[in-house]
């Protein structure tokens, strides 16, 4: 049995925090934290996944991603009541840009999915990292010469091929255990670089992965967002601090599809009643989307843990 490695849970709540945030406000901090969540997020996924066969590989993605994939978006659009359920079953699989904005933020596990089944076919990591650079090359020419326009983009390719490298990124640290080789490297020449980076982010303008918008410069992107993830990434690894057993961290990381479902629900009611709009108003509301998102998870593990990927 593999020892849980909690850092990566406090790193797991800090990115979806991130995410929160970011969901939840629009600033110049938003436009920064949109240069590299996501990437974040795909390189944590590529870090802890565990190389299968294809056929377990299938039956694992089937199991923990496509189907609470499906039972959270259906259970979100009929909270809402305001959706054609004759198309959705197509747009969901093939065109998540039509989908309802309040579940939008489950394009990740989408992508997520068919990354793993794509990397059990691969079966080495050399033939990822060579995938990887292929797919730098192939969103470059194809989204600039919209090969494949974003509005019929099916089963959201533009955006796999984007995020991709990421993923493996994520592989090629844990299977090289590059971790290691920054144990003894202080951390604050990382910090003091970042200034610069998180400056240039800004200077390459608006980023949104969903939407295959990556500022000005596709290569700056990058960039900013590996410099950026890993940055953080080792930050994590190398607090000590964090590094034990906390239930509410690990039940929170645990739960990141739930939380990806049902943000955007939360968000809008809080905003309602808090202007998000300030910084005390978007901490308040981020912090609320937390709490609120770790009793909703506690209940469905004990209740719904179809939703995890597992039996009763």
């Amino acid at each position: 049995m593999n020892k849980r490695i909690y850092w990566i849970d406090w790193l797991k709540v800090f990115t979806m925090i991130l995410v929160v945030y970011a969901h939840a406000c629009s600033n110049m901090v938003v436009t920064m934290i949109y240069s590299f969540h996501m990437p974040l997020f795909f390189l944590i996924s590529g870090f802890l996944h565990k190389p299968r066969a294809f056929k377990d590989e299938l039956k694992v993605t089937i199991k923990s991603l496509f189907i609470p994939y499906f039972i959270l978006t259906f259970f979100f659009l009929a909270i809402h009541l305001d959706v054609n359920y004759k198309d959705y079953l197509f747009t969901s699989l093939c065109k998540l840009e039509q989908t309802p904005f309040y579940i939008r933020p489950m394009w990740f596990v989408f992508s997520l999915a068919i990354m793993r089944i794509v990397v059990s076919l691969l079966r080495t990591l050399n033939n990822c990292i060579v995938l990887s650079l292929f797919c730098i090359l192939a969103f470059s020419v194809g989204y600039k010469l919209k090969v494949i326009p974003y509005d019929i983009d099916l089963f959201q390719l533009n955006t796999t091929l984007l995020s991709f490298p990421f993923f493996i990124l994520g592989k090629y640290i844990a299977q090289k255990d590059v971790l290691s080789k920054f144990n003894k490297l202080p951390l604050w020449p990382i910090w003091i670089i970042c200034l610069p980076v998180l400056c240039l982010a800004l200077k390459n303008g608006p980023v949104n992965i969903f939407r295959c918008q990556c500022g000005r410069f596709l290569l700056l992107f990058y960039f900013n967002a590996v410099f950026l993830s890993l940055a953080t990434f080792i930050t994590f690894a190398r607090i000590k601090a964090i590094n034990q057993y906390n239930y509410y961290i690990e039940m929170t990381s645990k739960s990141m599809i739930i939380l990806l479902a049902y943000q955007f629900t939360a968000i809008s009611l809080l905003k309602i009643v808090i202007d998000s709009n300030t910084i005390i108003g978007s901490i308040v509301v981020t912090a609320l989307v937390m709490i609120i998102g770790f009793f909703i998870s506690q209940f469905c593990w004990k209740r719904l843990p179809i939703l995890f990927g597992k039996k009763r």
